[in-house]
Parts: structure tokens; sequence; C-alpha cells
């Protein structure tokens, strides 16, 4: 017992996590015991590496409280695995919220989007429905899927089925980002000032590993051409380019001529070049939609 004495030091301390004691006026250690809790489960694996068989099942200790003028029962082996165990659960949220909150703080869905889904979708034609089928076998697909293209006028609801896709894909557990083109590149623009919040790089790498990104209205961006090159076409190549093997929907009025011709030079051939690699592209026509959504 001498040991264990040695082990717990003084009665009246208690220990911090760098074992150095402090104090607990009115309050002393009257005694241990066996913790029936846990002695004869973990504990019987320390008796074999300790000396002292004490120290294995001797883990009960009995303090007395003169102010509360009662005595209290602490096993600190199940204090310390319950504090572990409450540490290691509180970890494992902070790692399962952590996706959701970056998707949410990194994602830029327009509020005419941000409720809609497949069912709500109103296809109205054959095309219409040939392509809502398409989008939804894309995913179920996922994530062995690559390279989806919506393209079409403005308001036939290209957005609208990229933005479903992607919600359908986060419901079952995945990342994804869903942002307009112009919207990527203001939030790239705004790392560079010394109040920014997350790097470039960082913010560069949320869109780059996703498991989906959506990048909607690409091509409706300004670009400006100083001596040949393109802040914008470098960056959405960039972009593009890192996520050759990965799933991606782009949403578009523009044809992959006309794109390549809009980002100008050899970025422009190789984003559209990108874009066209191992894709499925879907063709929306009719109507403007946004009018009754």
């Amino acid at each position: 017992m001498e040991n264990r004495q040695n082990l717990m030091g003084d009665a009246k301390k208690t220990t911090t996590g760098s074992f150095q004691g402090f104090q607990f006026p009115g309050i002393r250690k009257v005694g241990v015991a066996t913790c029936l809790a846990c002695a004869y489960k973990e504990f019987e694996r320390a008796e074999k590496t300790q000396s002292d068989p004490d120290v294995g099942n001797m883990i009960f200790d009995i303090f007395y409280n003169e102010r509360a003028d009662m005595t209290t029962n602490i096993c600190l082996r199940c204090d310390r695995r319950k504090m572990q165990q409450e540490m290691q659960k509180n970890h494992d949220e902070t790692i399962r919220k952590k996706p959701k909150a970056l998707m949410k703080k990194y994602s830029f869905v327009p509020n005419e989007l941000s409720e809609q889904t497949f069912e709500s979708f109103k296809a109205e034609t054959n095309e219409e429905r040939g392509a809502l089928r398409q989008v939804m076998d894309y995913t179920e697909r996922f994530p062995h899927s690559d390279t989806l293209v919506l393209a079409g006028d403005v308001g036939t609801g290209k957005s609208h089925l990229a933005y479903a896709a992607s919600r359908e894909i986060i419901m079952r557990g995945h990342t994804a980002y869903f942002i307009t083109v112009p919207d990527l590149l203001d939030s790239i623009k705004a790392t560079y000032g010394n109040n920014a919040d997350i790097t470039t790089m960082d913010l560069m790498k949320f869109y780059i590993d996703a498991d989906l990104l959506v990048l909607d209205d690409i091509g409706a961006e300004y670009v400006k051409q100083q001596d040949g090159n393109s802040w914008v076409a470098e960056t959405v190549f960039k972009i593009v380019n890192a996520r050759t093997d990965k799933p991606v929907i782009f949403t578009t009025n523009l044809s992959g001529e006309e794109l390549a011709e809009h980002y100008g030079g050899v970025q422009g051939a190789r984003i559209s070049s990108r874009m066209k690699k191992n894709a499925i592209k879907i063709q929306l026509t009719g109507r403007d939609r946004r009018d009754s959504e």
C-alpha cells in the first residue's frame, strides 16, 4: 500500500495534467477501495504490468468534504476514461460537423435555388424529362461519375438541376460545393487581403478536394486580357485542371468554342478541353422557367 500512497501523493492533493499538485481546502482523502465498475475489465491487464497488484485493484478513492460533511467516492481510472470518452466524442462531433460548416460557408447558393430539388423540377417536355433522368442517374452513380455539362439559354433549368444534384449528393454524406464562377473568383480575391480568415491555398484546396464541385455559370464572368494573359483564365484553369479526374458539374450558356474564345489564348483552349474530357453534355432548351419557379 506504500507504493499506492507514493503514486497518489499527499491525500489532500490532486493533480493537473502536468502532475502539479494543488490544494482543495477542507477536502481530505480518507480511504481507498476496489472499483466494481472496472476492476475486472481493463485493470486485470494493468495488474500484470505493475509490480504492485494494489495499483490494479485499489483504485476507488474516498474523499471527505468537511464543508458538505459528506464523503465522495471517485474512481480516478473511471473518471479519466469518462473524460477521455467525452473528449473523443466532442472531437468526433467537431470532425463530423466541419464539412457541413465549410460547405455552408464556401458555397454560394442564390436564394431562388436554395429550396430546389429534383421533385420541384417540373419537366414539361420529353427533352426536359430526359435531362432530369440523366442528372438523377449521375447522382445514382456517384462517386463513380465524371463530368456533367448542363448547357443552354438563360432560365432553362441548368442551375436548378445542378443544385438539386449537389443537394442529393450532400444528403448521402459526401462533400459538395455549389458556386457561381463569378462568386468563386470574388472569394479567391478576398483571400488576398490582410484581414482574410483563410489563405488562398486553403480555399482552393476546399474546392479542389471536394467530392463534387458545381461551377455554375462558367463563362459569365468578366475576363480582362493583359498581354495575352488573364488572371481569371489562369485561376479557372487551375481549378478545372486539378479536378480533371474528379466529379464536376458545369452549367453554361456558351458552347465549347465560345468558352475557349471567352477565356482566350492557350488557357481558353485548355479550359474547354478539360471540360469536354469524359463529359456528359445535356443541352436544355425551352422557355424561361424562372418566372414560374
